[in-house]
């Protein structure tokens, strides 16, 4: 079932708070994790056979990006984000650093893969899933950067199986009080909601990142924002 066209997707460059117009009380960034392929061979990935969400979120272990950090001997999360953009050639050449992309792909020798941008990650997608149908929603609204339209979705469904949510770049309740929206070229999404709601997902989940202030950007790792 269709519904009417997307009227937030996330800002492309920019002051994130500024984009939604204050809409929402509080913006959050949730990092999305790096995959530890535990009972999913690495191999599958990026092939025709690749697992779907939900069999990553169910086989797989996340790793968080401080946890990356330590492990590369990094000085920040925004370094990591910079490798990651690195990765896949989302930023101007002067603004690379290909020795950090090359660590980074190199711990698919580890069994464990980067995370991709453009999609919400199946370690927010599920989790925010089962949080809204805790709070009572029995529908949200997804959209992809494909479709023009926003698709309207059974959370119980997709929890289920019984509907595939690969490639949803935005999901929303219909009542437009909680967004969760992602950018294309980046590795996490922005939580949009009241300071009170963002705060009990993210304790309840664990959900690794950070509050965005009126001045956070989509691209806060070049600005130093973050340590």
């Amino acid at each position: 079932m269709f519904v009417d066209i997307l009227e937030t997707p996330c800002t492309e460059e920019g002051k994130i708070k500024e984009y939604f117009g204050n809409k929402f009380e509080a913006a959050f960034i949730c990092l999305f994790p790096f995959i530890e392929c535990a009972k999913i061979p690495v191999s599958r990935f990026g092939t025709d056979d690749a697992p779907t969400n939900l069999e990553i979120f169910r086989n797989c272990k996340p790793v968080k990006w401080s946890e990356i950090v330590s492990k590369l001997a990094l000085k920040s999360i925004g370094e990591l984000d910079i490798g990651l953009r690195t990765c896949i050639h989302g930023l101007k050449k002067e603004l690379c650093d290909e020795v950090l992309a090359d660590k980074i792909c190199a711990l698919e020798s580890q069994s464990i893969i980067e995370p991709w941008e453009g999609e919400v990650s199946p370690f927010i997608a599920f989790p925010f899933l089962n949080f809204l149908k805790a709070k009572g929603y029995g529908t949200v609204l997804c959209t992809n950067e494909f479709s023009a339209q926003i698709q309207k979705l059974p959370v119980g469904d997709i929890l289920q199986d019984k509907t595939e949510i690969d490639f949803i770049q935005n999901i929303e309740t219909e009542d437009e009080k909680i967004l969760l929206s992602t950018h294309w070229d980046s590795h996490f999404s922005v939580l949009l909601s009241s300071e009170k709601l963002v705060r009990e997902f993210i304790s309840a989940y664990n959900i690794e990142g950070f509050f965005c202030d009126e001045n956070t950007e989509i691209y806060w790792s070049l600005h130093n924002e973050i340590n």
